[in-house]
C-alpha cells in the first residue's frame, strides 16, 4: 500500500521513495520479511543512483569529472562511515547547501 502511493507520485524522484521504503522496512527489521524488503529497496536505490551517477559523469568534461572524483574521495576520507544523520551540528543547526559546498572546497 505504501509502495503504491510512492509509485504514483510523479513529483518524487524514484530513488527518494526507494530509500524511504528501505528505511521504513529496516526500522521494522525484527521481522525477517521486513529485512528482505529493506535489502530489496536499498539495492534498487543503489542501482538507480549508480545509473544517475554514470549519466552525470558522461555529461561532465574530463577535467571536471577528475576534480569531482578527487573531492568526493577527500570527503569520504574525512567522514569515513559517518552519514549525514549522525554528523554533529553546533547548537542543532542544519547544514545548508552553501556550507556543504564550502566543506568540499
Amino acid at each position: 500500500m505504501v509502495a503504491a502511493a510512492f509509485r504514483r507520485s510523479e513529483s518524487t524522484p524514484r530513488t527518494n521513495w526507494q530509500l524511504v521504503l528501505a528505511q521504513m522496512y529496516w526500522a521494522r527489521r525484527s521481522d525477517p520479511q521486513n529485512m528482505t524488503h529493506a535489502y530489496i529497496w536499498y539495492s534498487s536505490a543503489a542501482d538507480q543512483l549508480s545509473k544517475e551517477k554514470n549519466k552525470a559523469a558522461k555529461a561532465m568534461p574530463s577535467e571536471l569529472l577528475i576534480e569531482a572524483e578527487q573531492r568526493a574521495a577527500e570527503w569520504r576520507k574525512r567522514t569515513q562511515g559517518v552519514g549525514p544523520a549522525s554528523v554533529d551540528h553546533p547548537q542543532g543547526s542544519r547544514p545548508t547547501i552553501k556550507s556543504a559546498r564550502a566543506s568540499l572546497a
